[in-house]
């Protein structure tokens, strides 16, 4: 997928699909979401510059506003370096989703990825999350 108005390039399995926004319920901001309809993991990447990393509408995707924790690691590919930091929503219903929040940035181009869902399902689909990260690059 080439999305040049993002500034960001990537490629996702067949039987996952992309849905770029540039304003939605997501987000009052442009991004994309990836997504499996049989699966609950979803995976919304916000392209911003540096100041607006930190603006309010970035720590949330919908309704769900992201907890900062000291979980911490990185994940290394070809085109980045991925700071990820691994934590939950703030309130998410009850459902109890395993968060990743990861930024990244290239030149003047930044990228705030999350990725969420069950814990066992993020397990399960880690290869292909990795593999959806390692084809990310900018435009």
């Amino acid at each position: 997928m080439n999305e040049r108005y993002h500034g960001i390039k990537y490629a996702i399995p067949n039987d996952w699909r992309a849905d770029p926004f540039s304003s939605s319920s997501v987000c009052n901001c442009a991004g994309t979401i990836l997504d499996n309809l049989d699966l609950d993991t979803r995976i919304v990447i916000y392209p911003t510059d540096k100041e607006g990393m930190l603006a309010e509408e970035r720590q949330y995707v919908w309704d769900y506003k992201f907890v900062p924790s000291d979980k911490q690691d990185k994940i290394k590919t070809e085109h980045f370096v991925f700071d990820r930091m691994v934590s939950k929503w703030e309130d998410d219903e009850g459902k109890d989703y395993e968060v990743w929040r990861i930024s990244t940035h290239k030149k003047k181009m930044h990228y705030l990825i999350y990725v969420f869902g069950p814990p066992a399902e993020l397990k399960a689909q880690k290869k292909v999350i990795h593999q959806i990260l390692e084809s990310i690059r900018p435009t």
